[in-house]
């Protein structure tokens, strides 16, 4: 059943559309003030730095040639890095640089990645934070014209340069729209100008929840582009032993199905498309879904998820929220007929701040830790024991139990940094968390 599950082809994914939903299914805006708009297992291998299902890796950290800011191009080593625990997902106030306003996914601009390389100086006395993720907009990786990548690889260098120095680890998701209003002269902003005027790609503006604008992803031509980025930057930092992991795009799209080509059959078929590439082109390095409601329902997704696991693709939701049953969840730890994935591929728990006093309500650090790894009998919630947590380093929302410095971090401390392990059992310190199985070439710890 699992193989034959697993193996559907993408053409398959959606047979009846529907949509179901999990949490906001959108990431949290930016703004470090009310957002202006939100829309919407299976056994552990062994322990990380040892070798995975059907694979050897050297443990300990490996040792690398270094080139392009850290990147390292000579002496690839076996595994995947895998360095699991809390990570801060670091969001920098908006500033201005030239007369122009960059909102904190402008990572390419001196005025916003200063303030991730201060944040990583400040997190440097805490061991039980392992990293930082970094969501980058689609223009601040790449530039106007297809490939320019100048000023993206100047940030990401800069930022592995300095997590380098505490030895902390970056995530890196590449931002395929864009949240809230925005002046239409700003769209390239937010999108490579080549994206936004080539009528072979384009932007598409929501018109289901909120304000914001994708890119068409779903279309052959786009995602090769952003296959090109993912290319790119393998090329650069896959051999990093900061760069632990890429995530991009996410399973839910702000559009009634039809327009502009949009379908989830399309869409399916490029996500697929796009991480088979990307695992390619990133053989040492782990990748991400942002899986939370897919059109189709509970088949769909779990055929989805099926190419994911085969590929080794962790899954993760943005958000958590104690009060919903997350489609992408239920799917991930068995339900809807899919196979158990927990402990065969990383799930990764991502907090943001609807559930820290917005929309979701207000949780404690610790009620949303310990709904991950307990679950919820009542909703019927399995616990997904993730191997990653992270938490927006939340400013805005809530009391202080809700704020990165005055709730969130003192928890991370205070619980030593446990995560899941894929399993019962959890939580256990990050050394002791088992490679997935679903790592064929096995783990290494950086």
């Amino acid at each position: 059943m699992s193989q034959r599950f697993a193996r559907l082809s993408v053409l398959s994914l959606v047979s009846v559309l529907g949509l179901t939903g999990c949490g906001s299914g959108d990431p949290a805006s930016p703004e470090p003030s009310p957002k202006a708009a939100e829309s919407s297992g299976g056994s552990g291998g062994a322990a990380h730095g040892t070798g995975g299902a059907g694979g050897t890796s050297s443990g300990g950290s490996a040792s690398q040639g270094n080139s392009g800011g850290g990147a390292g191009a000579g002496g690839a080593t076996a595994g995947i890095k895998y360095d699991p625990g809390h990570y801060a997902w670091v969001i920098p106030d908006k500033a201005t640089s030239g007369g122009v306003e960059y909102n904190g996914f402008r990572v390419d601009q001196p005025v916003i990645y200063e303030q991730v390389l201060s944040f990583v100086d400040g997190i440097a006395n805490h061991p039980g934070v392992v990293g930082i993720q970094v969501i980058a907009d689609w223009a601040a990786l790449e530039g106007a014209s297809p490939g320019d990548h100048a000023a993206g690889f100047a940030a990401i260098d800069a930022i592995l340069a300095r997590l380098a120095q505490h030895g902390k680890h970056l995530m890196l998701s590449v931002a395929t729209v864009h949240f809230g209003s925005y002046p239409p002269s700003d769209v390239d902003l937010f999108f490579p100008k080549y994206i936004v005027e080539d009528d072979a790609y384009g932007v598409s503006k929501f018109n289901l929840n909120g304000e914001g604008l994708t890119a068409r992803i779903w279309q052959p031509a786009t995602n090769d582009r952003l296959i090109a980025l993912s290319q790119a930057y393998a090329a650069r930092y896959d051999a990093n032993p900061a760069f632990e992991m890429l995530a991009a795009a996410e399973t839910s799209v702000n559009l009634t199905l039809g327009t502009d080509g949009y379908t989830g059959e399309a869409l399916g078929t490029e996500l697929v498309r796009f991480y088979d590439a990307s695992r390619k082109a990133w053989p040492s390095t782990a990748l991400r879904l942002n899986a939370n409601f897919f059109p189709g329902g509970n088949s769909a997704m779990g055929a989805l998820l099926g190419e994911m696991v085969q590929r080794g693709v962790a899954i993760g939701p943005p958000d958590v929220v104690p009060s919903e049953v997350c489609d992408a969840n239920f799917v991930f730890c068995g339900g809807g007929g899919s196979p158990d994935h927990r402990g065969v591929v990383p799930f990764v728990a991502e907090v943001q701040s609807p559930e820290l006093g917005g929309k979701e309500g207000t949780w404690t650090p610790k009620e949303l830790f310990d709904h991950t790894m307990n679950g919820d009998a009542a909703l019927g919630v399995e616990p997904t024991y993730p191997q990653y947590f992270v938490w927006c380093d939340n400013r805005w929302e809530g009391g202080p139990a809700q704020k990165w410095d005055t709730g969130i971090l003192p928890f991370i401390d205070d619980i030593g940094g446990v995560v899941g392990t894929g399993a019962a059992g959890s939580p256990v310190p990050p050394s002791q968390v088992p490679c997935p199985t679903g790592y064929a070439t096995g783990c290494r710890s950086e």
